[in-house]
């Protein structure tokens, strides 16, 4: 039976991670000095680029990120120009080759200041691809089918990737040529509600209310607009912004909807927006926890999950002082609520896993969900 990509589409013979999945994968081939360059393929507003980043700074790398739809065919081979020394014609080095070059010296200078044996790390990471032109995407065969560019081998630890949309998507891609992808480590990506929030949102401190509601509400994490339409779509690209946007106003302002609808689409925001009705409801559960009043915490998965974001963001800020109190929390969930009780675990192992492990109320939460949490 076919997989499904994060979208839910049929994948035919397909490699297909998930955003964390090619982290590992192009971390393993880096640190192993694999020069094949991969080439991952998915919709818009998944986290695509800022993966890139993340693998760089993990590495202590350099990342050069351009947009090949701004590109034209001598931004790799460079202009041809008359030397008046060489008297002949000649390729200007281009603006590819120069940023690479001065990020491979800036890198190596990290290296030799922190006296590490390892080889500096740079990733070349060309957006956009299949949005470039037919002439502009020949013009990289050098680059990817070689590893040079004006006839200058690329250093083994520099790293080569690309990354474009899907058909299927409306993205008005070109065809890739067929020599030219049998050359890349070719991913298809997909997303997930739960490693977003582990590895992205959680991290970059978004808003508790819109994690919590893309996790109640899964069916608009991602959701494409209708073939017909040109509105705007939910994307976890979005979901970050209307995060930005309840820093600025508080989650009942009426302008919320207005501003949201231009980040996420209309429908997306005004469910939001009725979601965050619930906010008066969740401060008195969060003080219920507080004072151990686990009888006045209703058992209603919409507002559970808007308590779980709330618990790990103050989990995130102290670990120590609020461990034991979530935990005794979670352990008074009735079974039905596994689920709630699952993520708040993992969420706050993925915050500070010793924390978890050393605190007194994790033997009881191991033996009562333990099967849960670690099922994944």
């Amino acid at each position: 039976m076919a997989k499904k990509d994060g979208g839910g589409r049929e994948l035919a013979g397909h490699l297909r991670l998930t955003i964390r999945g090619i982290r590992s994968l192009i971390t393993d081939m880096i640190e192993n000095q694999m020069t094949w360059p991969v080439f991952q393929r998915g919709t818009s507003g998944i986290g695509k680029s800022d993966g890139m980043r993340q693998i760089a700074q993990a590495l202590d790398g350099e990342l050069i990120d351009e947009r090949v739809i701004h590109y034209e065919p001598p931004d790799f081979k460079g202009y041809l120009h008359y030397d008046m020394n060489a008297k002949a014609a000649a390729f200007a080095p281009s603006h590819l080759e120069m940023s690479i070059k001065k990020a491979f010296e800036r890198a190596q200078e990290r290296r030799a200041k922190a006296k590490s044996t390892k080889p500096p790390v740079v990733i070349v990471h060309m957006d956009e691809w299949n949005l470039g032109k037919p002439s502009t995407q020949n013009a990289g065969y050098e680059l990817f089918l070689d590893r040079k560019i004006n006839g200058w081998h690329l250093p083994d630890s520099v790293f080569l990737a690309a990354s474009g949309n899907r058909t299927e998507d409306r993205a008005y891609t070109y065809t890739m040529p067929v020599p030219l992808v049998n050359r890349f480590v070719f991913v298809d990506v997909g997303f997930d509600v739960m490693e977003w929030t582990e590895d992205f949102a959680v991290p970059r401190k978004l808003h508790p209310f819109a994690i919590a509601f893309v996790h109640f509400r899964k069916e608009v994490f991602h959701r494409l607009p209708e073939a017909d339409q040109e509105a705007q779509f939910p994307t976890p690209r979005g979901w970050e912004r209307v995060s930005n946007l309840l820093n600025m106003m508080d989650v009942r302002d009426p302008r919320l909807v207005k501003y949201a609808t231009g980040l996420v689409g209309e429908g997306s925001a005004l469910e939001f927006a009725k979601y965050c009705e619930i906010k008066d409801d969740v401060e008195r559960m969060i003080a219920a926890v507080r004072n151990e009043d686990y009888k006045s915490i209703p058992n209603e998965p919409s507002r559970l999950y808007a308590l779980n974001q709330f618990l790990v963001a103050d989990f995130r800020d102290n670990p120590k002082a609020s461990v034991d109190r979530l935990l005794k929390y979670a352990l008074h969930l009735p079974d039905v609520l596994a689920d709630i009780a699952a993520a708040l675990c993992k969420s706050m192992i993925n915050v500070s896993k010793p924390a978890v492990a050393n605190s007194k109320q994790f033997p009881a939460f191991a033996e009562k969900w333990g099967k849960y949490y670690l099922a994944e």
